[in-house]
């Protein structure tokens, strides 16, 4: 059987597997960036999430002997988080807290000026003789949380609007994106314990 051939000689039916490849290539060219641009976002997120977690914990050092320190909290904030790229200009949101069913509790002393305060010395705590249970209250309360929010912004093209589409409605952050970078909300939290007297506001 005679074999059809171009005018180069090149047989036709290699011709279509050539350009069948092309085709694939085409296709799946794009695919492959996106996936690769995907795991380069995925990779500063966990680098955030991680940073942040970390800087948590150093700030609850400082937390645990002055609470009010808020400034001194956003200044440690930013000295730990410069190790991340871009990190955006987001301030971060800090909360202080214990566990709901300790904020009543017999132990706390309210003040003139509309807070309550916990003591830090477990002695006076004891001299005041407490039950045993409001001992145990007061030793939880005396480990409160802190818990960090911060807007990353999302600086991978085609990845961060494919994150902003399905954070539309619930995204916390978008005011931060009036530069036409997505911002998404990241959390962390830890427990420790108090050097200081902890205050709360009081609500009653």
């Amino acid at each position: 059987m005679e074999r059809l051939c171009t005018r180069r000689g090149l047989p036709i039916r290699y011709l279509r597997q050539h350009g069948q490849g092309m085709v694939e290539f085409i296709v799946a060219f794009p695919l492959v960036l996106l996936f690769l641009a995907g795991l380069i976002q995925l990779g500063w997120l966990f680098l955030a999430q991680h940073l942040l977690h970390a800087t948590t914990q150093h700030i609850s050092l400082y937390a645990a002997a002055n609470q009010k320190a808020q400034t001194e909290f956003i200044s440690i904030f930013v000295d730990r988080m410069k190790q991340l790229p871009h990190g955006g200009l987001a301030i971060p949101k800090f909360e202080l807290s214990v566990d709901k069913d300790l904020e009543d509790s017999s132990f706390w002393q309210n003040t003139e000026h509309g807070v309550k305060v916990l003591k830090s010395d477990f002695v006076i705590a004891r001299l005041t003789k407490l039950s045993e249970q409001e001992r145990e209250e007061w030793l939880r309360a005396n480990t409160p949380t802190l818990r960090v929010e911060w807007c990353f912004p999302l600086r991978v093209p085609v990845i961060n609007q494919l994150f902003e589409l399905a954070l539309k409605d619930a995204n916390e952050c978008a005011l931060y994106g009036g530069n036409g970078v997505p911002y998404i909300r990241l959390e962390s939290q830890t427990r420790f314990t108090m050097k200081s007297d902890f205050q709360m506001p009081n609500n009653d």
